[in-house]
């Protein structure tokens, strides 16, 4: 879609034997990054009677990945072991190959589980980043945290750029709190407090930001045990805390949110 318009250009279509449930995709500088997992709704007509009922998990099927130029519309296929993911964090191309970073599970099972959130304890999830070479036509995985950690985000103005920071909620036995995952380092920073649950942080630049993490992470945090909620907001280079905003009532855990400066 142009911007500033609401008219639809088909960029690229690509064949597939049936439909994939896919939650998310990435930019990655001048192509964006399809991911086609093993989730599939081989009788679409099933769906008119309930969505996520009519998609089984198929354990023996390759999860493919397709690398589309967002121009031309040409595209690449590649296959790699079964993983099912809602969330990619970011994308990137960098000497000819292509990257993606996205988190991870086995299989679909987070998917029946989602309705227990908060309180799935320790789902079975990584950090995964593929690499695509689009001249030897081959793609990697690596394992880059073994960390719980869903809900990624970062400065709105690295995607699709080779970046060194994104947020997430992280997700621990007692509580969910705020992780700052460096790239670039073994030391990440980490807000948490014992039987709070914040939700997915989202990153606020400072209008005159020099750097790539100088801004403020905003995410709603709820206190089950009070049955009440707050504003968290962080400085986003140390994740220290800078002030609680509470509001009137609770407010019922979500998924995804976004910062508006004009509204």
């Amino acid at each position: 879609i142009p911007a500033f318009s609401s008219e639809r250009q088909l960029v690229a279509s690509l064949p597939v034997s049936s439909i994939s449930y896919m939650h998310s995709f990435s930019l990655a500088g001048k192509y964006f990054v399809l991911v086609d997992y093993p989730l599939r709704a081989k009788n679409p007509q099933d769906i008119a009677t309930g969505f996520i009922q009519a998609f089984s998990w198929y354990d023996k099927e390759p999860t493919r990945v397709y690398v589309v130029d967002r121009v031309s519309g040409q595209f690449w296929s590649f296959c790699t072991e079964p993983f099912f993911s809602f969330h990619h964090i970011n994308g990137f191309e960098k000497e000819g190959k292509v990257y993606i970073d996205l988190i991870a599970y086995p299989n679909a099972e987070i998917i029946y589980k989602v309705n227990g959130y908060p309180f799935i304890q320790n789902p079975d999830n990584k950090v995964l980043r593929l690499e695509m070479d689009l001249l030897c036509h081959t793609i990697k995985t690596q394992e880059i945290s073994e960390k719980h950690i869903e809900f990624p985000r970062l400065n709105d103005a690295m995607i699709g750029k080779e970046y060194q920071y994104f947020y997430a909620v992280h997700i621990l036995p007692d509580g969910e709190g705020i992780l700052k995952f460096n790239h670039q380092g073994a030391h990440h920073q980490h807000w948490f407090e014992k039987g709070l649950y914040a939700t997915e942080p989202i990153f606020v630049p400072h209008p005159q930001a020099r750097t790539e993490d100088e801004g403020v992470v905003l995410t709603i945090v709820n206190n089950l045990e009070k049955k009440q909620s707050f504003l968290l907001i962080l400085n986003a280079i140390d994740l220290k805390e800078l002030a609680r905003v509470p509001v009137p009532h609770f407010i019922p855990f979500g998924f995804h949110g976004q910062f508006f400066k004009d509204c």
